[in-house]
């Protein structure tokens, strides 16, 4: 992990991020004031760095109001996606992102939803680091390819190592040459802003054309018609 040295503003701040004296070793991206006397400008992401020490508590991810709103997002996709798998996810997804995006109550109810989800998240990161669960089942499955290798006496699991690790480095080299992942995060974020101003759209144009009370009556219409057949078969 990335740590620096810091100068402290206060005793406050010194008690909160777990400093004594007039220096602490804090987690890069937490709000501190540097030695120079600047505040840290380090900002972090959704699944991207960013981690910060409150209160003596390690943050694996920020909590701020752009993960919020991004964890509110992929907490509606993973519901969609269970549901009715992923194009029920993607209409899921437009949805809670635009939804999180509004200042009103179900806005509010879709942030409130990604903070739980945050909270998950970090509580589960936090479990990981002190009781290496990942390490640990790293080792186990590592062992047990060991003992797979030791019966493959055509080394075909071997070959198969050296094809997904060729793959892997083809794949970190592609994504370092054309910055897959910056990218990545721009189109993500072009999508979203396309959705949104696609929903707003259609709101207003339900306004003005009554859409949906039209679609109301033409069912309505059907029903009763499809009632008077029925009734008079």
């Amino acid at each position: 992990r990335a740590w620096r040295r810091i100068q402290v503003k206060d005793d406050a701040l010194a008690t909160a991020t777990g400093g004594i004296g007039g220096g602490v070793c804090e987690r890069v991206g937490a709000r501190a004031v540097a030695a120079d006397g600047g505040p840290s400008t380090g900002r972090g992401s959704l699944g991207v760095g960013g981690g910060e020490d409150v209160g003596g508590v390690d943050v694996m991810v920020a909590v701020n109001e752009e993960n919020i709103k991004s964890a509110a997002t992929a907490s509606t996709a993973a519901a969609g996606l269970i549901v009715g798998g992923p194009v029920l996810a993607i209409i899921a997804a437009m949805a809670g992102n635009y939804v999180a995006q509004q200042e009103t109550e179900v806005g509010e109810v879709a942030r409130g939803v990604g903070k739980v989800t945050l909270d998950v998240i970090n509580f589960l990161l936090k479990v990981n680091t002190k009781y290496d669960v990942t390490g640990k089942a790293g080792a186990a499955a590592s062992d047990a390819v060991a003992s797979l290798k030791e019966k493959d006496a055509e080394g075909t699991i071997s070959k198969v190592e050296g094809v997904l690790g060729e793959a892997s480095v083809k794949v970190k080299e592609l994504t370092s040459e054309y910055d897959l992942v910056e990218k990545g995060k721009q189109a993500l974020s072009y999508a979203s802003d396309l959705s949104n101003k696609a929903i707003d759209k259609g709101i207003e144009l339900n306004k003005e054309y009554k859409l949906t009370d039209k679609v109301t009556d033409s069912v309505k219409t059907a029903v009763d018609k499809g009632v008077q057949a029925a009734k008079s078969g």
